[in-house]
């Protein structure tokens, strides 16, 4: 089958994206994902990783809605001129072109919901905008052939609104491989007794990363790397600045995919400090977890459920009580303090690597589009 994806960003360092249209593409199929470019700096269309990828050059626009409507309109086009056999959404702003296309061509519609998408942290304080995304949402699923998501509460969540049948649940896990030799993100110092703490993906409001940052504070002696880009990269900075933790605390941009792991493998502790607050964050399960596992990283994270019930079943880290600067700290200072401890969690990360891996997960995919 020709299957057409659509993502509503450039398609840089998108794993989960990248990871299915492999496995497709390896069972056999023909892929050609729809993307977007801002500029000449990617062209309109070229092979990457084995499948096809078409940017569609966008407009400036001076409000979103704009470059909705208009990645929206163009991609169904050229979805319908690709003649695709399915047309598969990931998320919720793409679902209206991957819906217009397989309506055209009478063709099945797979909608992957990477996320809550109408409670994110963007939509905080607009209701007129997630009234029309719950529209879209709500009118669209019905006629979706099969629809997957990433952790089984967003599934339950998605079946109490819409009443359709259970999603999927493909969640966020890598391949597996050995833990890869280690990329430091500092000079090497063979005499320094200093860990280093991890915090990657994306840098947003939510996820707890300026209560990280602060809580170097009462960790003298250690080390910070907060990785990935995006709309809180510069208040992290000033926090940093602020805090006078230059010396102590990297905000990275993001690498590529492929120099992640020994990125990853580098750190000593991995983070996740996401809020309770928010239902989709509440839900998450995000790829971050299940990489510092892949890495033999062990995990200090907030009281998520689904991270919580995977740390305790493989004992690969710690779960604080509350997602608060306080409590972070506390569990980064008695973690770096215990060797032994970290040395368990550890081992028992690389146990568990061999069950959570995408060569596992992966199956799940290929069972829905065997079933269209």
């Amino acid at each position: 089958m020709h299957v057409v994806m659509f993502l509503f960003h450039y398609f840089e360092n998108d794993h989960r994206v990248l990871k299915e249209a492999l496995t497709l593409r390896e069972q056999g199929h023909d892929v050609t994902l729809i993307a977007q470019r801002d500029d000449d700096s990617y062209p309109e269309e070229r092979s990457e990783h084995g499948f096809r990828v078409v940017r569609l050059r966008m407009h400036k626009w001076p409000l979103r809605k704009g470059r909705y409507a208009e990645y929206f309109l163009r991609a169904a086009a050229k979805a319908v001129a690709l003649k695709g056999d399915v047309y598969h959404a990931h998320d919720l702003d793409t679902l209206v072109p991957a819906a217009i296309a397989a309506r055209i061509r009478r063709k099945p519609l797979v909608y992957d919901s990477h996320e809550l998408f109408t409670e994110t942290h963007f939509l905080i304080g607009r209701a007129r905008e997630t009234r029309m995304w719950e529209f879209i949402e709500k009118r669209l699923i019905a006629h979706c052939a099969r629809v997957i998501t990433v952790s089984d509460p967003i599934a339950d969540e998605m079946v109490a609104r819409y009443g359709i049948e259970r999603p999927v649940v493909l969640r966020n896990i890598p391949r597996y491989e050995k833990p890869p030799a280690p990329l430091p993100f500092f000079p090497a110092d063979t005499s320094s007794t200093a860990l280093t703490f991890l915090c990657q993906g994306y840098l947003q409001p939510g996820r707890g990363l300026d209560q990280i940052v602060r809580a170097m504070n009462s960790i003298p002696g250690h080390r910070l790397v907060i990785l990935g880009d995006g709309p809180e990269r510069d208040s992290l900075l000033a926090i940093v600045h602020e805090e006078q933790l230059e010396d102590r605390v990297i905000i990275h941009p993001a690498v590529p995919l492929a120099e992640l792991p020994p990125r990853t493998a580098s750190a000593d502790i991995g983070l996740i400090a996401y809020s309770t607050a928010s239902l989709n964050f509440r839900y998450a399960l995000p790829n971050k977890f299940f990489e510092y596992i892949m890495a033999g990283v062990p995990v200090i994270t907030t009281p998520i459920p689904e991270i919580a019930k995977l740390v305790n079943q493989f004992d690969v880290g710690e779960v604080v009580d509350e997602p608060t600067e306080e409590a972070l700290a506390t569990a980064m200072r008695k973690l770096a303090g215990d060797a032994d401890r970290r040395q368990t969690i550890a081992k028992n990360c690389v146990e568990a690597a061999r069950v959570l891996c995408w060569q596992e997960e992966e199956k799940k995919l290929i069972e829905v589009y065997e079933s269209l």
